[in-house]
């Protein structure tokens, strides 16, 4: 979450700052929120802060706490699971008559650390609540952000969660736990079982391997053997919202080669390669899909931006995404293998 953030608070809050309005009108308050919930995250946290405006460089603003900050005890942020109704696609809506939510979740307001940037670099406040184990893909999720001290509704959103499989270590179809992870004819096929609700997948293949470090102690020599990995991320993928089908991207083998020497070239450490590797399967909803894409450059002339938002009286996104989901994988044992010939063929001190 703290990644998702980062990434994304500077780009969406200027951009939400530039919407049709006179700078000469009264001033409105407008919350920005984001919040993304997974069913396999521990916690979940909510992110609220004031969209401003003001006379000179904009970039002032954000250094002062209380500009973009609401005090700590002016909200009260809950999350709201109801009984929902399933359409076509999959597509959950909160079913009529209900005079309660089935689930509430209260947020408790928490200040957390950032590293230095454009914006105040004190404690940010966020607000957060566990979830391990209580979020419930058959529920829409709402989020609702009051006010204390008058009750007013501030912003609401609603989503649905990202569904699962009934034995997710079936989620991976190929490669197969009997020919595990290697490359044919320059590529490798990665396909695995949609998921229900998912708009948008980006496989990451985590690459393990470790530092064998050997010192001379003066009579003999030690060994320390030092873990590591490296993330291989691939383009994401689009498909059809159905779930009943299984979704398909083919790994070049020399962009994980290429991956792997942009990040270990220089590295003198002798290093040892660990047979097996894992398959993230990363998946997002609707909404985050459409924000993302709101995000990114059109990279034509006419640079309009288009921002993306799902909160009601407010800017940015509420929605869900599986970030967890992973197979693990065998690789070639043999070091004559295909596979372990091409990456010592790099010269990285990889054995």
């Amino acid at each position: 979450m703290s990644r998702f953030l980062g990434i994304t608070l500077v780009a969406v809050l200027f951009a939400s700052c530039k919407v049709d309005f006179s700078p000469n009108a009264s001033w409105q308050e407008t919350p920005v929120v984001y919040c993304v919930l997974d069913q396999d995250d521990d916690t979940t946290y909510v992110r609220v802060q004031k969209c401003f405006l003001g006379e000179g460089n904009q970039y002032g603003y954000t250094t002062i706490y209380d500009s973009i900050n609401y005090p700590p005890n002016a909200l009260q942020v809950r999350l709201l699971g109801w009984r929902a109704l399933r359409g076509a696609g999959n597509v959950l809506t909160i079913a009529s008559g209900q005079s309660a939510p089935v689930q509430v979740l209260e947020c408790n307001y928490k200040e957390i650390v950032k590293p230095s940037g454009v914006f105040n670099a004190d404690c940010q406040p966020v607000y957060c609540c566990r979830t391990q184990g209580l979020l419930d893909t058959s529920l829409v999720y709402q989020l609702v952000v009051l006010k204390r001290a008058t009750n007013d509704t501030l912003a609401t959103a609603v989503t649905s969660l990202v569904g699962g499989l009934a034995d997710e270590n079936n989620l991976l179809v190929q490669p197969t736990s009997m020919h595990g992870f290697q490359f044919t004819n320059k590529n490798c096929r990665l396909e695995w079982r949609a998921l229900a609700r998912a708009r948008k997948y980006q496989p990451v293949v985590r690459f393990y391997y470790n530092d064998f470090i050997r010192t001379f102690n003066g009579t003999t020599y030690d060994t320390t053997i030092i873990r590591h990995y490296l993330d291989i991320e691939y383009p994401e993928k689009a498909p059809a919202a159905n779930e009943n089908t299984t979704v398909i991207r083919m790994l070049d083998q020399q962009t994980f080669l290429s991956s792997l020497r942009n990040a270990l070239l220089g590295d003198t450490v002798n290093k040892i390669i660990v047979d097996t590797v894992d398959i993230y399967i990363r998946a997002c909803q609707e909404e985050l899909s459409n924000y993302l894409y709101s995000q990114t450059n059109s990279n034509s002339i006419n640079q309009n931006d288009i921002t993306y938002t799902n909160i009601n009286g407010g800017l940015g996104v509420f929605s869900s995404r599986r970030n967890h989901l992973y197979v693990r994988r065998l690789t070639p044992a043999s070091g004559q293998s295909s596979y372990k010939k091409a990456i010592k063929e790099l010269g990285l001190n990889l054995n």
